[in-house]
């Protein structure tokens, strides 16, 4: 399984809160995405969201690169903000 970042953007697409999830495929992640707009579990300033894999440095603990079980629920990292100004 990989790591992916899921990232809701603004209507400037500016980032405005980024998570981190583990799952099999991207099917997986467009179900995750599905869920949190089915539950209105998003952030109220979001219009868009973007996702990839994770960059390697986007840990929150040592256990980012050992395996372990697939969660339901997302890691909130901090945004990169130089990120999405490329």
């Amino acid at each position: 399984m990989r790591w992916y970042a899921i990232t809701w953007m603004d209507n400037e697409g500016n980032g405005v809160k980024r998570e981190l999830l583990r799952r099999e495929d991207t099917r997986k992640i467009w179900e995750f995405i599905r869920g949190r707009i089915t539950m209105r579990n998003i952030p109220t300033d979001a219009v868009g969201v973007w996702f990839w894999e994770a960059m390697p440095e986007e840990t929150w603990d040592d256990r980012f690169d050992q395996e372990r079980d697939a969660s339901l629920h997302a890691v909130e990292v901090p945004v990169q903000k130089d990120f999405f100004n490329l």
